[in-house]
């Protein structure tokens, strides 16, 4: 067995890559295909164990997105791996230019990093 992927596990392990990398990937799906021009805050609910999108919605007012964010951080804080993700942005569609380590495509690095750890 390669060492190398015995260390890339060592650190998967610690740190969860793959998971967090799942979660970067549901979130840049789902910027991806949201929001009108008014969105200007999207609130998404994501299961880190199962890595699904369990709950997402659009705002364009910032009053109601932050009540409802709140509201969701409350429910959510006492499950371990329910995250409650609260984007704000005046412009959506530049957000994954501003951020591209978070919000690329990162779904080709996730299959080089499984294979990298499987050898």
């Amino acid at each position: 067995i390669n060492q190398c992927s015995i260390r890339l596990r060592e650190l998967n392990d610690e740190i969860n890559a793959l998971g967090r990398l799942k979660t970067f990937r549901i979130l840049s799906e789902k910027i991806e295909t949201c929001c009108d021009d008014a969105t200007e805050h999207v609130l998404l609910i994501i299961d880190e164990n199962s890595l699904k999108l369990i709950f997402s919605e659009e705002f364009s007012d910032y009053s109601k997105a932050i009540s409802v964010y709140n509201a969701a951080e409350k429910v959510t804080s006492s499950h371990s791996g329910i995250n409650a993700l609260l984007i704000s942005t005046k412009n959506m569609g530049q957000l994954s230019e501003a951020y591209p380590n978070y919000l690329g495509d990162c779904a080709s690095f996730i299959v080089l990093l499984q294979e990298a750890m499987q050898r």
